[in-house]
């Protein structure tokens, strides 16, 4: 299960473990909602996060455009070395902001 924690016009998402198909449908499940309540800014915090496979990887980037396509943004904070390096290799930091 993921923490939800809302200031303002921002949300912070901390997944409690590994960001995986089998368990990614928590995840979707908030960030939508919180698409649909028009945050503009969503920060997923990988502290507790390890791993994350594609099927995961595809729900953040598609929260990441439609998020650009109303002027708000996504943001991956606290990333593991080992997924902060795979996010730049594939590109991805140019869908979202990834900060320590």
């Amino acid at each position: 299960m993921s923490e939800l924690l809302e200031r303002e016009s921002q949300v912070v998402i901390r997944p409690a473990g590994d960001l995986m198909a089998s368990t990614v449908e928590g995840l979707k499940a908030q960030l939508m909602g919180s698409l649909e309540a028009g945050g503009s800014r969503i920060v997923i915090d990988l502290c507790c996060v390890q791993r994350i496979d594609a099927v995961a990887l595809g729900v953040l980037v598609a929260a990441a455009n439609r998020l650009g396509q109303s002027g708000g943004s996504l943001v991956i904070s606290n990333a593991s070395e080992a997924i902060a390096r795979m996010l730049k290799v594939m590109r991805l930091d140019r869908v979202f902001r990834i900060e320590d």
